[in-house]
């Protein structure tokens, strides 16, 4: 790593310095000889040819301080050895596997095969009907037969020494983080000799297409520390960031996705619902408990992302004086100034908020305390509320509730004050957040348009006062004056009419 910083070091310095200071020295092992495996699906007898050629993916189990189970699934590159994801949880099922599949095979684009051992949450039916569909043939290795599977094996074995041994994790949160810092350092910094001493990224980057498989090696450039997302669960195969699009160009590749149209997220009008008010009522009313009541207020009437937004909100962002919530948004915080947000303590809010507070442990940090277990569900049992509600579940459901609120506060405040207040953009919230409403029809068909727009008419005789529209304010028939036609016709003119006396 020294050498490849254009440093110049002695081998024997740099080894007196890693004794001096404890480093992990692995001792001299003997050799031992291993028949390599002969299966058809094994890494010997079907080996990476290409980049996208063949993945591995299996799973690695850890502790965490307090001696629960700690679950980590890797999925790699066998041919450039880049790791192309490290999730971390109590537990998996066949479901989270699909859905980081999912998201890696949207950005990534999907391999040719993938490899795995006879795991559970690997061979299940839908799983296995998944990746058919995908047009991807999994290498399923004989049992108790991990040699066969080396790829993965060896970057568990190099995980384990440099990562779980010598790290003691207090939470998930914590280990994902941390895993995620290691997970980018061996891909863009650590270099490997089976690739000629550069580091994964580098020799992906450096691939003709001839050697990347069906994508450019050169079509994605990873996202920096601390940056990977979850998989998403409404990006679908197709859908991939503009930044995957531009990026070939920049290496003088072309762009492999040009001839693809409508790759970017589109708006499904069909999944939208609005939530009225008696619907919200009665689900809050089936909530378990109070910290599960401020949840869903927060969602419906105070418009935070759940739960990322949700769970990060402390009681020290909290200002009672001025009525005020400090919202941190991990979803918007990578671009400059949109870290976090001011939110108003909305009237159907405050109630929540205040037995929350009430009820809160001395000391308490975060406002929501018992939900935040990474494997809690918040989605599930969402579900489970809304069918003791007897309420039919409706499509995106915390997505919804956020569109309902912005929909409503649209209809009282400007819209740039709204979007200040959601985190989003005007022209994002058109395109996915703003509903028509059944509301909206009755109210257009009670009374004429012109009527409503000229309310402020004054006087017992019908002589109104005519008054300049407010800023931002529709017009009627005459721009500029808020009057109607009718009140016009009613104001008489004098026979002589107004014009100066040119005789007299």
């Amino acid at each position: 790593m020294l050498l490849g910083t254009g440093g110049r070091v002695n081998f024997k310095r740099v080894h007196r310095l890693w004794k001096q200071e404890h480093l992990q020295v692995p001792g001299r092992q003997r050799k031992r000889r291993r028949f390599p495996g002969q299966s058809v699906h094994g890494c010997v007898r079907h080996r990476a040819l290409h980049r996208h050629h063949v993945w591995s993916y299996d799973f690695l189990v850890g502790r965490t301080e307090d001696g629960r189970q700690l679950k980590l699934l890797v999925v790699i590159d066998e041919f450039t050895r880049e790791c192309l994801a490290a999730e971390v949880g109590r537990t998996f099922t066949s479901r989270d596997v699909r859905l980081t599949l999912q998201y890696l095979f949207a950005v990534r684009g999907a391999p040719e095969h993938i490899r795995s051992d006879n795991g559970p949450e690997f061979i299940a039916k839908e799983l296995q009907r998944w990746l058919e569909r995908a047009a991807v043939r999994t290498l399923d290795i004989p049992k108790a037969s991990p040699w066969e599977n080396g790829d993965v094996e060896c970057f568990h074995g190099k995980l384990r020494d440099e990562l779980l041994n010598r790290k003691l994790f207090l939470s998930v949160p914590e280990a994902r983080y941390v895993l995620d810092e290691w997970r980018l350092e061996d891909n863009h910094r650590r270099p490997h000799g089976s690739l000629n001493w550069q580091t994964p990224a580098a020799y992906a980057a450096k691939l003709v297409d001839g050697q990347a498989g069906r994508f450019s090696a050169a079509s994605y450039v990873e996202s920096p520390v601390g940056a990977t997302p979850l998989p998403p669960t409404q990006h679908r195969n197709s859908t991939l960031p503009d930044s995957l699009t531009t990026t070939g160009t920049e290496f003088g590749v072309s762009n492999p996705f040009a001839d693809m149209k409508g790759c970017a997220v589109q708006a499904n009008k069909l999944r939208e619902h609005f939530i009225s008010r008696d619907v919200a009522a009665q689900v809050i009313a089936a909530c378990p408990d109070n910290e599960w009541r401020l949840i869903f207020a927060l969602a419906r009437f105070g418009g935070l992302r759940t739960p990322s937004e949700t769970l990060l909100l402390r009681w020290a962002d909290v200002d009672w004086e001025l009525g005020r919530l400090l919202i941190r948004s991990p979803k918007t915080e990578h671009h400059e100034g949109k870290d976090s947000r001011l939110v108003p303590i909305f009237p159907e809010l405050r109630p929540h908020l205040e037995m929350a507070w009430d009820q809160a442990a001395d000391g308490a940090e975060f406002v929501v305390t018992r939900y935040r277990d990474c494997n809690a569900n918040l989605r599930t049992q969402l579900l489970r509320i809304i069918d003791k509600a007897g309420v039919t579940p409706w499509p995106k459901l915390f997505q919804n509730l956020r569109s309902t609120r912005e929909t409503e506060l649209t209809e009282t405040f400007p819209l740039h004050v709204v979007v200040a207040w959601l985190g989003n953009s005007q022209l994002i919230a058109a395109k996915h957040y703003l509903q028509v409403t059944d509301s909206h029809f009755e109210d257009a068909t009670r009374a004429p348009i012109a009527v409503r727009q000229n309310e402020e008419i004054a006087g017992s005789e019908g002589n109104g006062v005519i008054r300049r529209l407010r800023e931002n304010e529709k017009g009627p028939e005459f721009p500029g004056l808020s009057v109607s036609c009718a009140l016009l016709h009613k104001i008489a003119v004098p026979p002589r009419g107004f014009e100066p006396l040119s005789g007299d």
